[in-house]
């Protein structure tokens, strides 16, 4: 009898570990799922003065101006007012969802006359799509890099995590893999066709990551052309609502 209640007691432990760790599982993959989305959509990690729906605004047939952030559902907005004809894009933007951005930059590069203008700023996925879309560039404000998709997956908080993934929900995980893979894939075919080296993008993180990271990585002219940004008039120039803020100005010419 006392055998009997003993091994009673026992099953209910494991009965209780086993639900406990099925709890513990469910919150890692929870916790996991939702940071892989944030890293894959590449949200804005700027300032939440700049966390503002975007707009697109047709001014006349040949120029279009947005503001804002990019958010979701922006390609389509973006799609409802874009014409071929489009010679003038004007940008002031934070930045925003890289899945939305993307398709944007992907459409923009097809257009050979495209001049793109940067009122005040153009951070994050404006600055990685839309401005290096362009075929000419002119600033009026700042143009600031923290990355890309390729140096987000990468980074080791998120291979930790991808890890975590793994052994939690190995099913979950490989499907995650694989969308990782072809976004990363497609964003490689852009910076292809617009003729810029991912080396920007890994040079921008070093100075944009860790305790000491500034906001954004602003590089120069010079810079910029080195890695394959050109047709540029006008210089980085720190609008005065951004006059506060913590920047990493770069002029260091790579070799």
């Amino acid at each position: 009898m006392q055998i009997s209640a003993l091994m009673h007691v026992f099953e209910i432990g494991l009965k209780i570990n086993d639900y406990r760790r099925l709890r513990w599982r469910l919150a890692c993959k929870k916790y996991v799922m939702n940071f892989v989305r944030k890293i894959l959509l590449m949200t804005l990690l700027f300032n939440p003065m700049f966390v503002m729906a975007g707009t697109w605004t047709v001014s006349n047939p040949k120029t279009l101006t947005f503001e804002g952030s990019i958010t979701q559902g922006e390609f389509d907005r973006f799609k409802a007012v874009y014409s071929p004809t489009i010679e003038t894009l004007i940008v002031k933007s934070g930045g925003g969802l890289t899945i939305e951005g993307l398709p944007i930059g992907e459409v923009l590069a097809t257009n050979p006359k495209l001049t793109i203008i940067v009122n005040e700023y153009c951070m994050s996925s404006c600055a990685n799509y839309f401005f290096t879309a362009a075929k000419k560039k002119i600033l009026r404000g700042l143009v600031g890099f923290h990355g890309n998709i390729v140096t987000t997956m990468n980074s080791p908080k998120q291979l930790e995590f991808m890890r975590q993934l793994r052994e939690s929900d190995p099913q979950t995980y490989e499907k995650e893999t694989e969308q990782q893979r072809e976004f990363m894939l497609r964003e490689s075919r852009f910076l292809q066709i617009v003729n810029v080296k991912q080396e920007l993008f890994v040079k921008s993180v070093v100075h944009t990551t860790g305790e000491a990271g500034h906001k954004m990585w602003i590089p120069n002219l010079a810079v910029m052309a080195a890695y394959g940004i050109h047709e540029i008039n006008g210089d980085q120039t720190v609008p005065n609502v951004l006059a506060n803020y913590d920047f990493y100005f770069d002029s260091e010419i790579p070799n």
